[in-house]
């Protein structure tokens, strides 16, 4: 079982597995990745780069998610955008993380949303 952050794209997963070793407990119990989805997006291995049609798509705009572990249950504890909650998208999630899909925890996240009207008020100044 990995950790990290990810995107899925035309029915494949992509984004930064890495082992729960490599994690950080931010959150007591929780051991997340030290990547975020930004740094993964444009760095120079950035899945935009192996897409040509994503080089001018922003990292938001494409159904993200993360895994975590979850000590006290031993088990995933996957946010995603509500869009990739379903059964067969969580699947592919599971497959690449490496772990089943039936022993997870899965949560929708506002921060993991395409919607544009939510994108907007997650990135307004307003106060």
């Amino acid at each position: 079982m990995k950790i990290g952050v990810f995107w899925v794209y035309r029915g494949a997963v992509f984004g930064s597995a890495r082992p729960i070793s490599d994690g950080q407990e931010g959150v007591k119990g929780l051991v997340d990745s030290p990547d975020d989805h930004v740094t993964v997006w444009e760095g120079p291995d950035g899945y935009r780069h192996h897409y040509p049609e994503l080089r001018s798509v922003e990292y938001q705009e494409i159904p993200r998610g993360r895994v975590l572990f979850q000590r006290s249950r031993s088990i995933p504890l996957v946010y995603l955008d509500k869009s990739l909650n379903r059964p067969a998208v969580r699947e592919l999630i599971a497959h690449f993380f490496g772990f089943d899909p039936n022993t997870a925890r899965w949560r929708g996240d506002i921060h993991y949303t395409t919607h544009p009207a939510e994108l907007e008020d997650i990135f307004s100044d307003d106060s």
